[in-house]
């Protein structure tokens, strides 16, 4: 049996950072105008104070916006979490836990502690979280529908029988006692740890799907905070308090504010007033926000280092249909790679914004390498020897079609792409879509080019490498249609391979096969930039947005 405890330490590459932008939407809705943050006269020693969109969800379950994880983080603890500083998987609600020999079977044990109500967190209570998400006889699942998270839990034994109705409870989780959760898979998968390591998967207590629209908007968690009342989207504050008996040790932050805002740009005029602790960037404000020190690691604020600017864990990309000409031709998708100055697309296009791809698995995913995907670097003169080798009759060069989401912000991205195509003599079309019509085209391959992202579910390669490229994925999630039998074979013994180092060398003997043969371009990979103002002496705010508030500290106002 291999063995984590709470201190155990998952060694993987050093620094660069959801996946989300901090607690920021692509699109805030609800109504407020002018400075929130602070009233006259209020005592705000020992306050936070965040900004954030407008959350509709405070159940985990169901929380899927940045704004809406961004408060579910500090409310509900899972029973481990990811520590992005120190590169380490480490136990929150569980203090330690074991993996059988065969990569099935994961054994947490739990660490005493109670839910904001008093009532002890017990292993029952996972279970109980977990079988509400995927029940469709649960009282959440009627109200809310299925919650966004629950695949995460289909490795399990008994998923797809809870999930269709034909089963009542999930037969591969079992409670043996009040401290122990025992977690069965279907089949090996040794990062499954990481997977669970969301808060969306938090232990709920009894009466959460008793009453699940209470409990969406007062929920009662087992994290650091605690609410001090219900949550309305018609509010614009939503108070938080250290909850006093939290087991994993008292907050150096007492109290901590959500603030919730329309826009980022009327989020920053306050931060700028003083009124702010916490804040989104903008990108106009960004050159001007380098006065505040930009952090090191890119992770944590302190003194001098007051603007986090780093990456998320999504790559942009485009995917090409295997199955059709003249993506069917590896140098034709070489050329194109070859074709593109991702430097010049990051600086014009994404204003320095964002960095550019050099392997499909983001920076801050466990076994990422700088430079791994040799084709990424522009040369433009390499890849018109290719096209003019594969067409010396100029007539023959193909057309070629990029379809995107219409409503994704990509357009200046593609058309910088468009001519980059065009630059090699391809006749090159946009083509936008709607998401139902882009992905249903996706899964039909009746495409020839499009656009995407790759966001790691949790910070280790398999998360991205195997639903793009695995065999077992085409149909569903890898829509270049790309098998490689090494490639299968290399990510199936990754799954069932305890040893960290060893199954990451697989997964980046995986990784380096599909680099060779290119069935995606990676392009960019998105950049977060978070400003924090000089009450904070330190704060660590995570790839995925979510500040580690239990953690930090403010500056002594009396010192």
């Amino acid at each position: 049996m291999a063995l984590l405890r709470s201190d155990a330490y998952l060694s993987r590459r050093g620094l660069m950072s959801g996946m989300l932008a901090l607690c920021f939407a692509a699109a805030l809705g609800g109504c407020s105008r002018g400075s929130q943050g602070t009233s006259a006269g209020e005592n705000i020693e020992g306050l936070l104070r965040v900004a954030m969109g407008r959350p509709a969800h405070l159940d985990p379950a169901y929380a899927r916006e940045a704004s809406e994880l961004a408060v579910v983080a500090q409310v509900f603890e899972p029973l481990c979490s990811y520590d992005y500083v120190h590169d380490m998987l480490v136990c929150r609600a569980a203090e330690s836990f074991e993996i059988s020999d065969d990569a099935r079977q994961l054994t947490f044990h739990l660490r005493e502690a109670t839910f904001h109500n008093g009532d002890a967190v017990r292993a029952a209570d996972f279970r109980r979280a977990w079988e509400r998400m995927l029940n469709p006889e649960s009282n959440a699942v009627a109200m809310h529908g299925e919650a966004p998270y629950a695949y995460r839990l289909a490795l399990i034994e008994g998923y797809e029988e809870l999930r269709s109705g034909t089963a009542s409870s999930l037969a591969g989780v079992s409670c043996p006692d009040d401290r122990t959760l025992v977690v069965r898979l279907a089949r090996p998968y040794a990062d499954y740890a990481y997977v669970l390591a969301h808060p969306a998967l938090a232990p709920v207590p009894h009466d959460a799907d008793e009453d699940p629209e209470t409990f969406d908007t007062y929920p009662v968690g087992n994290g650091p905070y605690a609410l001090e009342g219900p949550w309305s989207p018609k509010r614009t504050v939503l108070p938080l308090t250290a909850y006093e008996d939290y087991g994993a040790g008292e907050s150096a932050i007492p109290r901590l504010r959500f603030l919730a805002y329309d826009d980022i740009a009327e989020a920053y005029a306050d931060f700028l007033s003083g009124s702010v602790d916490v804040c989104a960037c903008p990108v106009d404000e960004v050159e001007n926000a380098q006065r505040l020190g930009v952090a090191e690691d890119g992770l944590t604020m302190g003194e001098g280092e007051r603007l986090l600017v780093d990456t998320q864990l999504s790559c942009s990309y485009l995917v090409c249909n295997l199955t059709a000409p003249p993506f069917d031709n590896a140098d034709v998708r070489r050329a194109l790679s070859m074709a593109i100055d991702r430097e010049a697309l990051c600086r014009t296009v994404y204003r320095d914004l964002a960095l550019p791809a050099d392997d499909i698995v983001a920076p801050h995913v466990r076994g990422y390498r700088a430079g791994a995907w040799a084709d990424t670097a522009y040369d433009a003169q390499r890849a018109a020897d290719l096209v003019g080798a594969l067409y010396p009759d100029e007539a023959s060069k193909p057309h070629i079609t990029c379809s995107y989401y219409s409503n994704g912000g990509h357009k200046g991205a593609l058309e910088f792409i468009a001519k980059a195509c065009q630059s090699l003599g391809f006749e090159f079309e946009l083509e936008e879509l709607d998401f139902d019509e882009l992905h249903g085209r996706l899964a039909q391959g009746a495409f020839q080019l499009a656009r995407l992202d790759a966001i790691a579910d949790a910070p280790v390669m398999d998360s991205v490498i195997f639903p793009l490229f695995s065999s077992s994925c085409v149909g569903s999630t890898n829509y270049s249609g790309y098998a490689n039998p090494e490639v299968d074979t290399l990510l199936e013994q990754a799954r069932g391979t305890i040893n960290v180092a060893d199954r990451t060398a697989m997964l980046q003997e995986a990784d380096d096969l599909v680099a060779r043969e290119l069935p995606v371009i990676p392009l960019t990979y998105a950049q977060r930039v978070v400003a924090g103002s000089d009450r904070i002496e330190r704060l660590v705010v995570d790839p995925h947005g979510i500040a580690q508030v239990e953690g930090g500290a403010l500056v002594d106002e009396d010192a």
